[in-house]
């Protein structure tokens, strides 16, 4: 098919979808005698009447109707080549690979859904793949490649890696019903000779001088690993609020002087600094927002 006969079933769709010569020919900013003499054109083109105009109004022939349910496909099947050839340019074919640290679902600030959501209306034909892992293990992955893009707490700063914060989230220390300290006006001196479970990096940057004051005996690799050694009645432990609001609200955690034992991590998407030439994973980290915050070296 010729980019003429294109034009002039373009045209033609135009006069259907409009109803007439003259509303046609004011949508397509030509005027009513060129959009005449294109429907002439293509009738005699493909050797059949299409439409009928005169006092009775405009009528589609059962050729037309044909013609036009033609038409119709030629266009969605421009438009998928052009959505196509556009995802092409902007680097949206094909596998996507993200890690995010577990916990995360309860957090009504995190927006990572939204963000794949809209990422995925934009790029249908990427293949998301997603894995669930304790923030140690996202970043690790990010580093071997088994993932792009991936979404932590960042309690510090890597410099081989890529930081843009999307929101903070606000972590306390919390002990279960079954602990000595539970439904007790605690002070400092209770709490640091209490039993600590502790996540596998450092807590004394947050809280100053007194996260070095704390008895840390137990340590484990995720935040899910903090809750049950907690939920035992045998330690306190650091947990983000939301994670804890469930098991607050039932009356089974408390949360302990949190005039002094909480504080806010940015929650952040990571990549590979080397990784930036990716055109898949620039265009995913445009759907997040602004800049990587400025962090404490890791």
């Amino acid at each position: 098919m010729a980019i003429s006969d294109i034009r002039l079933l373009k045209v033609f769709h135009c006069v259907a979808a409009e109803k007439g010569f003259a509303p046609a020919a004011a949508r397509l900013g030509l005027s009513e005698a060129a959009v005449s003499r294109a429907m002439s054109d293509l009738e005699a083109r493909i050797g059949l009447r299409l439409c009928t105009r005169g006092r009775g109004g405009f009528m589609l022939e059962p050729d037309g109707e044909f013609v036009l349910q033609a038409a119709q496909r030629l266009m969605n099947a421009m438009d998928d080549v052009s959505d196509q050839l556009r995802g092409y340019r902007l680097g949206m074919k094909g596998e996507l690979r993200l890690a995010i640290t577990e916990s995360t679902l309860s957090d009504h600030k995190n927006r990572v859904s939204e963000h794949i959501a809209r990422f995925k209306a934009r790029a249908p034909d990427v293949r998301i793949e997603l894995i669930v892992l304790p923030p140690s293990g996202v970043r690790a992955s990010i580093r071997d490649g088994r993932a792009h893009v991936g979404f932590l707490p960042a309690h510090s700063r890597a410099d081989d890696l890529d930081y843009h914060e999307l929101h903070r989230e606000r972590m306390s220390l919390y002990c279960s019903q079954g602990h000595p300290l539970f439904g007790r006006i605690c002070n400092m001196e209770d709490i640091c000779a209490a039993e600590i479970a502790s996540p596998d990096y450092l807590l004394s940057d947050r809280l100053g001088v007194h996260g070095d004051k704390l008895r840390i005996v137990s340590r484990t690799n995720s935040i899910e690993g903090i809750g049950i050694l907690v939920m035992t009645g045998s330690y306190l432990g650091f947990l983000p609020d939301h994670l804890a609001l469930h098991w607050v609200q039932q009356g089974q955690l408390q949360e302990l002087m949190p005039e002094v034992f909480s504080y806010h991590i940015r929650f952040c998407a990571i990549a590979r600094s080397d990784r930036k030439d990716s055109r898949l994973i620039r265009s995913f980290l445009r759907e997040l927002s602004g800049p990587g915050p400025e962090l404490p070296d890791e």
